[in-house]
């Protein structure tokens, strides 16, 4: 098969597969929904938090930077403040509205470990290492954010990361793909 069929081949069924796709629209925590907290005081609502040992990407000091709660403190006003511990040891303490991507831990600690370890790795990848790793050319990625614009399967025309690694590679992604494919979506 020649490089254009080949292409053209590929091209449809990416189309075919965002026609037969459901996707969902991302929104806040959208990776992880935070368990939610009870008020001593009826009065006051309570704002869901996050787990212990969540892996987030969070925002401190106009810097962007990866880690792992390691303690969480309710205020009285119902918010909640985390005490975060990033891959080189050094601790942060947050609002919840710092945090830009979360998801949870495995219970067994070494693949949790091996889970923050990756998103480290990931976090400190360029675009195009992104590219390289997810297997999606700026071409590939153009055509999924058209298909996305103009296709009614798509709730509010959003491309979430894991829709396009289902679209471009038709399989499920896994946590460190779909936050490479966040990152990606974030800087294209």
């Amino acid at each position: 098969m020649t490089t254009s069929k080949a292409f053209t081949t590929s091209i449809i069924g990416l189309i075919s597969i965002l026609n037969s796709s459901s996707f969902v629209p991302l929104t806040k925590n959208a990776f992880h929904t935070p368990s939610s907290i009870y008020s001593k005081n009826d009065d006051i609502p309570q704002q869901q938090a996050f787990a212990d040992g969540t892996i987030l990407e969070f925002s401190e000091k106009s810097r962007v930077h990866v880690g792992r709660i390691i303690s969480t403190e309710h205020k009285s006003n119902g918010g909640a403040r985390y005490e975060i511990m990033d891959h080189d040891g050094k601790k942060f303490s947050i609002a919840d509205k710092a945090v830009s991507y979360s998801v949870s831990a495995p219970n067994n600690e070494p693949a949790a470990v091996r889970l923050f370890d990756a998103f480290y790795s990931a976090h400190e990848e360029s675009e195009s290492e992104l590219r390289t790793d997810l297997d999606i050319s700026p071409e590939m990625l153009e055509l999924a954010w058209e298909e996305a614009a103009s296709d009614l399967t798509f709730e509010d025309h959003v491309l979430t990361p894991n829709a396009l690694i289902d679209l471009v590679h038709s399989k499920a992604a896994s946590a460190v793909d779909a936050y490479k494919a966040w990152r990606l979506l974030k800087v294209s």
